[in-house]
């Protein structure tokens, strides 16, 4: 017995390097794939916390977490046990929203009031920026703050993943913008307007300058501190209470709360759902953060295409 302690304890960080080897046994009904050289059999490091951190580890026909109810889950891998729980979560949620009210309302509230007394418009623009630059920021630091003081950085996901993920990448942004598509295209022939006030074009303008600026905060700070969040905080420490199911469904629908346009909240919840499938497929925060980049990369140059055309 302490002889397979050990070797779990010296195999937990060479989990994720044969991941494609074991996934290949997903479809086969194999509950034990014949183990590699070098890596510990799914049987001895299942169910065992990890020293550092999550791991996720396939099994045919598995669950994450335990408990009634949770045969048939989104996902075939199972989650070992991350250091933080639902307690954490909603200290971090309640964070957040402080962040919310005190970031968005204080900018806000800024502009209207001093609107009063002086001309705000040159500072609207760049109160915004900093507005939303700091929303974001805030969201990292909540996610790495409460993941430090549990001692588990490393269980947020940041770590290597297998080469088909950067296939289901792209499988998914190309859902994902059909998703888009589809939902516009409806919101059209019902004859509601599209106007979405978190355009980061309108805030920073229609130059070269600006659009740089908007793909900076869209398509690289958003996307990593939204995962690290969302993905890597709110998902798994909601799994071990809710099940992979239940987690994925509350994480996704806070994520398009955090967006605050109730206009947009059905395609964001569905963007966030391919995300936590993403996320806990390939074990790592890298993948959904490439697809929420590349994803929004692409609405944004899509939108300043169109805001070119339309002024020419």
């Amino acid at each position: 017995m302490r002889g397979a302690e050990g070797q779990n304890r010296t195999g937990d960080t060479r989990i994720f390097s044969p991941l494609l080897y074991r996934l290949s046994y997903l479809g086969e009904g194999q509950n034990n794939p014949p183990p590699q050289r070098g890596m510990p059999n799914l049987s001895e490091v299942r169910g065992s916390p990890s020293t550092s951190g999550a791991l996720f580890v396939p099994q045919a026909r598995g669950t994450i977490g335990s408990g009634p109810g949770r045969s048939r889950d989104l996902v075939n891998v199972q989650l070992a046990p991350v250091p933080w729980g639902l307690r954490d979560v909603i200290l971090a949620l309640v964070a957040a929203l402080v962040l919310v009210l005190v970031v968005v309302g204080g900018a806000l509230g800024g502009l209207f009031v001093f609107r009063t007394i002086v001309d705000v418009s040159p500072f609207a623009r760049p109160v915004s920026i900093a507005a939303i630059a700091i929303y974001q920021i805030g969201f990292l630091g909540i996610a790495l703050v409460i993941a430090r003081r549990r001692g588990g950085l490393a269980a947020l996901g940041f770590r290597a993943f297998p080469p088909a993920a950067l296939l289901a990448v792209a499988t998914l942004l190309f859902l994902g913008l059909l998703v888009q598509i589809a939902y516009g295209l409806l919101l059209q022939s019902l004859g509601i307007g599209q106007e979405n006030p978190q355009r980061i074009d309108l805030l920073v303008g229609a130059t070269p300058v600006s659009l740089a600026i908007a793909l900076l905060s869209g398509a690289v700070l958003a996307p990593i501190a939204e995962e690290t969040f969302f993905r890597g905080l709110v998902l798994t420490g909601l799994i071990a209470r809710l099940g992979v199911t239940g987690a994925v469904a509350v994480s996704s629908a806070l994520f398009a709360a955090a967006h605050l346009v109730p206009q947009v909240i059905p395609p964001i919840f569905i963007l966030g759902v391919l995300l936590a499938i993403l996320r806990l497929w390939s074990g790592s925060l890298w993948p959904p953060i490439a697809l929420h980049a590349a994803f929004n990369a692409i609405s944004l140059l899509a939108v300043f295409a169109v805001a070119q055309t339309t002024a020419a």
